[in-house]
């Protein structure tokens, strides 16, 4: 069975896209061109988008989500598992998680190499707010059982009290 090419050619007449059918290959962005392809709903709108330039798999439902990026050596850098339900950050080098406020600016970061959590900063004072499990989530930081309060350096722990009112805690 003979190789099946079928080339596409830009206005400079440079060859941007290759659909090999031998191999079952279709290579889009090729002598020095970046390839993009955009898979779009009934209304036009762009819906994946792989980004050779960028290193992207996007999916864009009213605001642009990346879904998967590398960076320029091609190694992974985002995972998603679905069936795993997991998020994998940092593959040959250390992860970062950075959450970040409605001005863009981090208030959380999760650190790979030191297994650290950083909260506050650029503004926002970070708190840590343990619950129990019967409580909702909608519980302030009142009813936490621990509160570590990032603005005033205050560490608030909720138990069972001794009649002196002093807190019953176990040591391990």
């Amino acid at each position: 069975m003979p190789q099946e090419l079928i080339s596409l050619q830009n206005e400079n007449g440079d060859i941007t896209i290759v659909l090999d059918g031998g191999n079952a290959e279709l290579t889009i962005g090729v002598n020095g061109q970046f390839g993009r392809l955009v898979v779009r709903d009934q209304n036009g709108t762009n819906e994946i988008t792989l980004n050779g330039q960028a290193g992207t798999v996007s999916a864009e439902s009213g605001r642009f989500r990346t879904l998967v990026s590398v960076d320029d050596s091609g190694t992974g850098q985002i995972g998603l598992n679905g069936n795993e339900a997991t998020i994998t950050v940092g593959f040959d080098e250390h992860g970062r998680v950075l959450i970040r406020n409605a001005q863009a600016q981090p208030t959380i970061r999760l650190e790979g190499g030191g297994g650290n959590i950083f909260a506050g900063g650029d503004g926002t004072d970070g708190d840590l707010v343990l619950f129990p499990s019967n409580v909702p989530n909608s519980a302030n930081a009142q009813q936490a059982t621990i509160h570590l309060n990032g603005q005033n350096g205050i560490i608030r722990v909720n138990g069972i009290r001794f009649p002196d009112n002093t807190l019953q805690t176990t040591a391990a």
